[in-house]
């Protein structure tokens, strides 16, 4: 622009760019550039230079440009509002060009005379028609360029995202294979998983069936016991097995809490041993415990956790172990302020670990060879759950062993040191259930829709000395709350129609404009953190998991007989 100016002497030169992005019945322009000579005032920062109508204010200006015509003239000439729109830039004649871009009107091209006004010459005028065809096709190159630019920014954005794309096509490919083989071997260990529970199950209800039938046509008191004893270690069995499962379930969803409490760590070995021991002997395995001097007399830890997994891995090593000997050794790994960490070796002489299998019996439904169900039977569950309460109480369960030459499983936990544990009575067996109706009178109602389930809880309340009332459905335990005052009312939480929850709640509802509450006992196999929570919910005093454990259900109706007197 410096240079046109210069060249037809004249005081400013400045080009305007037509607005394009406004509505469609506006034609707007705004000034872009400006070149002007010393002492001539800057126009460039005037806002009424901005948004300028074509069709009000430029009108004489757009009908010569938009038909590729230039506009020449002197200021005094022309009409208002042009007029008064130039002399407040102190312009006296100008020249306006259009500027074309891919044949389109882009804008105009404008030299102004503030000082002397001018009669533009046609030699002159050529002149400005040339340079506002070189500015139109230098805008347009620009245009294409930038068009370019844009094209290949776009263009690599797109070949990313397509080499994106690709990268994630592949993942998912190789995800879908690697879910497929999953799915495969899932599909095989489910089929495993079934066939072992059901040879699992099958072999303790086997026991439980077949002599239930040899107990019901036996009439000698010795063969009778003998024979409820078979049925009750039949139902322990098979009470384990489903335990197992339930622990695995509530560890994969972290649903597994761990309670602690003083223990005496010796007690616990010994309450391990002894059972396990008697197989052991017949089969002529010794089972030696060595507990070092160091190792603290009680400390705080989950009993009930440390026994199954003690349990878990000493019952492994006696069915593994068909001579020799089974040690199981206790020491302190580690011990600083109040807090201990102990470590547990259980050694044996069996048939030992394949060093391929040593990690695979951790896997849940797994074992390290499939003959070694055949051979000695489980689910493969309990290495599985003992790894995982061992890392929640926070430490570890690993094994070395060699094959024909036997396994050494180490694990460890850690918990704080603690005072003996007081010492708690053993509730009585069956033979021996109190008689505490006369000292806890109570009128008790047992609701639940099996004929089993009512019949051992009216037996075991006979016992005591009571005489329950029973309901078969949740909507005769409403009833009959409402007509007798129950002291204690045992509720089987699922029942059809009417169930266990929704029975209790109506119950409490009935109470509010009354003076008696019965205290409710809730009893349920599903003993899962939200079943018991939603029992509590709904106004239950109490939970208590089925099968019944006599010496639980005792302790239970204990409770709530001296809760009664007090």
């Amino acid at each position: 622009l410096k240079i046109l100016g210069e060249a037809v002497l004249v005081d400013r030169v400045y080009i305007f760019q037509n607005i394009q992005e406004r509505e469609p019945d506006e034609l707007l322009c705004s000034q872009r550039y400006e070149w002007v000579k010393p002492g001539i005032t800057v126009q460039i920062e005037n806002c009424d230079l901005m948004n300028l109508d074509y069709r009000s204010e430029l009108l004489p200006f757009y009908e010569c440009l938009a038909i590729g015509q230039p506009f020449l003239g002197l200021t005094g000439d022309l009409k208002e509002p042009l007029r008064t729109i130039l002399a407040e830039q102190e312009i006296l004649s100008l020249a306006v060009l259009p500027i074309h871009v891919s044949n389109r009107f882009w804008g105009f091209l404008g030299f102004d005379d503030c000082r002397i006004p001018r009669v533009w010459s046609p030699e002159v005028l050529r002149m400005l028609e040339a340079a506002s065809s070189a500015i139109g096709s230098s805008i347009e190159r620009w245009e294409v360029d930038a068009a370019l630019l844009e094209a290949n920014a776009e263009l690599k954005k797109q070949t990313e995202e397509l080499r994106r794309i690709q990268k994630v096509t592949i993942s998912l490919m190789e995800d879908a294979r690697i879910a497929q083989k999953q799915a495969a071997r899932a599909s095989a260990a489910k089929s495993e998983f079934l066939a072992v529970m059901s040879h699992e199950m099958r072999t303790p209800l086997n026991g439980i069936l077949g002599f239930t039938d040899i107990l019901l046509g036996e009439e000698d008191p010795q063969m009778l016991r003998e024979t409820a004893s078979i049925i009750r270690e039949s139902g322990k069995v098979l009470l384990d097995l489903i335990s197992d499962v339930l622990d695995f379930s509530k560890i994969e969803s972290g649903h597994v809490e761990i309670d602690t409490a003083p223990v005496e760590l010796r007690t616990i070995l010994s309450e391990v041993i002894t059972p396990v021991s008697c197989t052991a002997l017949e089969k002529g395995v010794s089972v030696e415990s060595i507990v070092a001097a160091d190792v603290p007399v009680a400390v705080d830890a989950d009993g009930k956790r440390l026994r199954q997994v003690l349990l878990n891995i000493v019952g492994n090593a006696v069915k593994f172990t068909s001579e020799g000997r089974i040690e199981i050794r206790l020491g302190v790994v580690d011990a600083s302020d109040g807090v201990v960490v102990l470590g547990f070796e259980i050694e044996d002489t069996g048939i030992g670990i394949a060093h391929s299998g040593l990690e695979k019996i951790f896997e849940p439904f797994d074992q390290a060879d499939r003959s070694v169900h055949r051979r000695f039977g489980g689910t493969g569950l309990g290495l599985s759950i003992s790894r995982s309460l061992c890392r929640l109480m926070g430490g570890d369960l690993t094994v070395k062993s060699c094959m024909g030459k036997g396994s050494t499983f180490s694990f460890s936990i850690r918990c704080a040191l603690a005072d003996l544990p007081p010492v708690v009575p053993t509730p009585a067996l069956l033979s021996g259930v109190p008689r505490m109706a006369e000292e806890f009178p109570m009128r008790i109602l047992v609701v639940d829709d099996v004929s089993t389930n009512r019949l051992l809880a009216c037996r075991l309340l006979a016992k005591m000395g009571y005489n329950p009332d029973v309901a078969a459905d949740g909507e005769k335990a409403v009833e009959l709350a409402g007509e007798y005052p129950y002291d204690l009312i045992l509720m089987d939480v699922f029942m059809p129609g009417i169930d266990g929850c929704e029975a209790t709640r109506l119950i409490r509802n009935a109470e509010i404009v009354g003076t008696h509450r019965s205290a409710i006992l809730g009893l349920s196999a599903n003993v899962m953190t939200e079943n018991r929570k939603r029992c509590l919910e709904v106004g239950m005093d109490g939970f208590l998991a089925k099968p019944i454990r006599v010496p639980d259900f005792v302790s239970a109706v204990r409770e709530f007989g001296r809760d009664r007197a007090r």
